[in-house]
């Protein structure tokens, strides 16, 4: 019983300090972003947009007769904006129905998913954005199209483990990008 005491006495007195133990308040991580600054992508290609100056755009690959790949690579980001160009040939609606297809994949594993149509009647242009919360491969995709000869679509990707807590101030930067991607969109008559 004595020894019960002593170790007793000791605890108390080794865990009295001056200062009261108070909890850390909840802390996040704050990333500070350059503001965007857009230039015109002026390659010959089948459309032409604004691109952020911290994304390196990259012929990829051509994929087929009528479509070729693209990349816009965000490297201080380990962030890629895959892109997938498509010259229609009267197939516009297999190519959203394969699209679509493609995004229900990553939404079952999606928390919430968000869909925002886009209509420039100016530029033609007709598309839709896709937001996924939660751990999936790809949080935001979406396609561009005029309906008749073009068809752009893109899926952003990063170079680690997608944990969306995480890359979530990320997402949210370069779907600005996206944004003004898509704003931006100009379809020309002639490819490469």
């Amino acid at each position: 019983m004595r020894k019960l005491c002593v170790l007793a006495l000791f605890f108390a007195v080794v865990s009295c300090k001056d200062e009261p133990i108070i909890p850390k308040p909840k802390a996040f991580f704050h990333l500070n972003y350059p503001s965007a600054i857009y230039s015109k992508i002026s390659a010959n290609l089948p459309f032409e947009f604004h691109k952020s100056q911290l994304a390196k755009f990259k012929h990829s690959q051509n994929l087929g007769h009528s479509r070729k790949g693209y990349t816009l690579e965000y490297k201080s980001l380990r962030a890629t904006i895959y892109l997938t160009y498509t010259a229609l040939e009267g197939n516009l609606e297999k190519q959203l129905i394969d699209l679509e297809t493609a995004n229900l994949q990553h939404a079952k594993m999606a928390q919430s998913v968000s869909k925002q149509a886009y209509e420039n009647l100016k530029n033609k242009s007709f598309g839709m954005l896709y937001e996924m919360s939660g751990n999936v491969a790809s949080p935001t995709q979406f396609f561009i199209t005029d309906k008749k000869a073009h068809l752009l679509s893109g899926a952003l990707y990063f170079d680690i483990k997608p944990n969306y807590d995480s890359i979530m101030p990320a997402v949210k930067y370069l779907n600005k990008d996206i944004v003004h991607l898509m704003e931006s969109l100009k379809w020309r008559q002639h490819s490469n």
